[in-house]
């Protein structure tokens, strides 16, 4: 018999959330499985089994600083009033999924025009 591991990143745990007939280790998990239903981005996990495998360090950044203006402009590439094009780094890449997911980002906003990951470097652009 096999361990139960969360449908959305393949985490063993105590507690669980059952939600849509999956279990999940966490709201979080539970959440982006609603997220990409939403945005019909089912094939999302037929990349791999449990392709949102959690990483080991917590994240625990507000991203309120991508308000402030200095930090807009360190990552503003170009902006004609009405375009924009951004570089951001995500160190945090390891896996497929996440590529795939963020190179979907226009099926979840209809603000984004275009997005492209360089696995290589750990840039991904966007075209909001």
């Amino acid at each position: 018999m096999s361990e139960k591991t969360c449908f959305h990143c393949g985490s063993t745990s105590r507690v669980w959330v059952t939600h849509d007939g999956k279990d999940f280790c966490c709201a979080g998990c539970s959440t982006v499985y609603d997220i990409l239903k939403q945005g019909r981005l089912y094939k999302y996990y037929d990349i791999e089994n449990s392709p949102g495998i959690k990483t080991t360090s917590q994240v625990a950044e507000v991203y309120d600083y991508l308000e402030q203006e200095d930090i807009k402009q360190s990552v503003l590439d170009f902006y004609d009033g009405k375009l924009a094009k951004i570089r951001l780094y995500i160190p945090a890449i390891h896996c497929i999924s996440c590529i795939w997911l963020l190179e979907n980002l226009h099926k979840l906003n209809s603000g984004i025009l275009n997005s492209q990951v360089n696995f290589n470097n750990g840039v991904s652009d966007h075209l909001p």
